[in-house]
């Protein structure tokens, strides 16, 4: 259970490092996801 919550821990961190770093780009233009497909996911909801 240690080693799971662990490896969250770390993913949750990677995930709000790469948010930091995307969103101020994404925001002021600098990356375009227009053309980018849709999840799957986000599909079938």
């Amino acid at each position: 259970m240690e080693e799971l919550i662990l490896a969250l821990v770390r993913k949750n961190n990677n995930l709000r490092a790469t948010r930091d770093l995307l969103l101020p780009k994404l925001i002021s233009g600098e990356l375009d996801v227009s053309t980018l497909p849709e999840p799957e996911e986000a599909l079938a909801a």
